[in-house]
């Protein structure tokens, strides 16, 4: 395999551990935000374990993106790579969009095609 396909996979390996701990955590947020009329330090105990996902998602949406960055250079160029990481980057306040979508767009344009395309008209 080339370069440019191990940094695909990778991608989409960091993208589905990012939308993996995204949704463990709604369902802990959830879960805390029941706890405490049901009893106090089971809520204590679920805020910290909630404490310890958000910079675990964190890390998992960082590195989404910097592979994110990695295929969008390879195989479409900078001005390619800066428009995609661009994307993803406003589209991460609104619910980590950016580390779930955008890196299925990438895949798309790599597999038609239309990123090599795209570097080669620059």
């Amino acid at each position: 395999m080339d370069d440019g396909q191990d940094n695909l996979d990778e991608m989409l390996r960091w993208r589905s551990r990012c939308s993996s701990l995204l949704a463990i955590t709604i369902v802990v947020g959830g879960a805390v935000s029941l706890l405490p009329g049901l009893h106090p330090r089971l809520f204590n105990g679920g805020l910290w374990f909630l404490f310890a996902l958000v910079p675990l998602l964190a890390v998992a949406t960082l590195v989404t993106v910097y592979y994110l960055a990695r295929v969008s250079l390879t195989h479409g160029g900078s001005s390619y790579a800066i428009q995609h990481v661009g994307l993803a980057l406003v589209l991460l306040p609104i619910g980590l969009i950016g580390a779930l979508i955008v890196p299925l767009l990438v895949r798309s344009d790599v597999e038609k095609g239309i990123a090599e395309w795209r570097r080669s008209r620059s």
